[in-house]
């Protein structure tokens, strides 16, 4: 009747549609103005911020991408949170406290009062459209996945799944974000265990050790190059798993991402004051890097269960391989019984819904704040910036889900959505760093700055995916980061502006 669901199954998914249904209405009440709809009134406690960052941090690129990778390579993926720790102490000792000093609610409106309005478009049209395209790329696998499970043509799945978004992002604006967040922290992590603990009960601990050590998947750290003396130099450069360069690669997309991108950020300023953002985007990094462990450990556990049932193996091959990011979506729909087989699928609803629902809440408020509200150049109502803001939600909702229908037949999602973050997040965390921790730069200058460090980004992006290069895609966002600070620095001041990182110029306010 309910094809591959037992009706335990159904009653585990109408069970979550209705917490998350219930959280969303009851926190996401009383948005009289802006502020209550982009930052929640700053009154959002610091440990549901937390869960927040982890929920979004996490999404279907960590649920399923990431169990995947644990399938097809090893453990060396956590390099990258390593460095991530480091990343997240400088967002909260330099960042929050510079966006805190100017109480803004973007952190665009920062770059506004540091430099001028035309690093503040520029900054945020890159903003727009990086996340867009991320956005998509992630709630794309998580409909891929769906359909995987059940056999629902992936732009139904796309279309509940985003339209569901919209409805409780639509009514609650950053609050109702960040407590169904928390819901769906706990129930994605929750499926996580749960198939852990299934898998070991059926296999056993002995048997997942001896076939992870036999394939050599229990490697975490990557000191030297698979081949140090037959690509020379170039050989430490061009590995993208080693330790030092997956260190850094983690640590400065984190800062780009936490820092500098809206979508990550903007949760963080609904904090009541600056100590608890920064409590909250700290312990994000520690609970974060078990949680990233459990998935790729399961993708692990699952190819020993691939390794012991070979019919389940085969099921999985396409045209001659296994697509990694379809492993966990088949485990659910072919081996776990009932009851966990729902928890495991609203787990992979959640994943998704994290994904879109804080794209959706941080693009239409920085279009509306940093664009549109700037650019009319007349004051409104507050009842007006509200309207436009929810209808921000609207829009990009709806473009968000035809990208992802774009992409829905792309193969790894996890190394292409990382390679893809890293192009705007050099530009982006480059200037921001210039404004942050030095004296230099000018309105004019940034723009220049930002648009070299995307172009040569891009190029680079093309060239490694097309194989002209053996450069390994970290550099990506370290080259852009570079290139766009120093570019930036070339010039002499800031423009008129106040010219002293992270304090709040006399002729800014919040709004502006």
């Amino acid at each position: 009747m309910f094809g591959p669901f037992a009706l335990l199954d159904v009653f585990v998914l109408v069970a979550y549609f209705t917490v998350i249904g219930w959280v969303a209405w009851s926190k996401g009440r009383r948005e009289n103005d802006t502020e209550d709809f982009v930052v929640g009134g700053r009154r959002v406690p610091w440990v549901a911020v937390l869960l927040s960052i982890v929920a979004t941090e996490i999404s279907a690129v960590t649920f399923l991408a990431v169990t995947g990778t644990g399938f097809e390579s090893n453990l060396t993926y956590l390099q990258f949170g390593i460095g991530t720790i480091f990343g997240r102490v400088v967002v909260a000792v330099v960042f929050l406290r510079a966006y805190y000093s100017g109480q803004v609610l973007t952190v665009y409106q920062y770059l506004a009062q540091r430099f001028g309005n035309r690093t503040r478009y520029t900054a945020t049209a890159v903003f727009l459209l990086s996340r867009l395209v991320a956005a998509s790329i992630r709630l794309s696998l998580a409909a891929v996945g769906f359909h995987v499970i059940l056999d629902i043509p992936v732009l139904w799945t796309l279309s509940a799944f985003t339209l569901f978004a919209i409805a409780y992002t639509f009514w609650g604006g950053i609050k109702a974000v960040i407590w169904t967040d928390v819901v769906q922290a706990f129930v994605f992590i929750g499926g996580g265990l749960a198939a852990t603990a299934y898998l070991m009960h059926d296999l056993g601990w002995t048997a997942i050790w001896s076939v992870a050590r036999a394939e050599d998947k229990l490697e975490m750290i990557r000191l030297t190059p698979d081949d140090p003396s037959g690509g020379g130099w170039l050989a430490w450069l061009n590995d993208p798993s080693l330790f030092f360069l997956a260190f850094i690669n983690g640590m400065v997309m984190i800062i780009a991402s936490l820092g500098t991108d809206q979508d990550l950020s903007q949760r963080m300023l609904t904090c009541r004051n600056v100590g608890g953002a920064q409590r909250s985007v700290i312990l994000s990094g520690i609970v974060g890097i078990p949680v990233a462990a459990l998935f790729l450990f399961l993708g692990i556990a699952i190819f020993a269960y691939a390794e012991a049932r070979p019919e389940f193996l085969a099921a999985l091959v396409q045209n001659g391989e296994v697509a990694s990011s379809h492993v966990f979506a088949a485990f659910i729909r072919d081996v776990l019984p009932a009851g966990l087989k729902g928890l495991l699928v609203a787990g992979i609803f959640a994943s998704a819904m994290s994904s879109i629902d804080s794209a959706m809440s941080a693009l239409a408020s920085s279009a509306m704040v940093d664009l549109y509200r700037p650019l009319m150049r007349r004051t409104f109502t507050e009842a007006h910036y509200l309207m436009v803001t929810r209808a921000g939600v609207v829009f990009f909702g709806l473009i968000l889900l035809t990208l992802a229908w774009s992409v829905r037949d792309t193969g790894n999602f996890l190394w292409l959505a990382l390679q893809v973050a890293g192009i705007p997040a050099g530009a982006l965390l480059g200037v921001f760093l210039l404004g942050l921790l030095t004296r230099r730069g000018t309105d004019a200058g940034n723009v220049t700055a930002m648009a070299t460090g995307l172009a040569v980004t891009t190029m680079l992006f093309v060239a490694i995916r097309l194989g002209w290069t053996g450069i390994a895609w970290p550099w990506i966002v370290i080259l852009g980061t570079a290139l766009t600070f120093g570019i930036g620095a070339l010039a002499p001041g800031s423009d008129g502006r106040s010219g002293v990182p992270g304090r709040k110029p006399p002729c800014a306010t919040p709004s502006a």
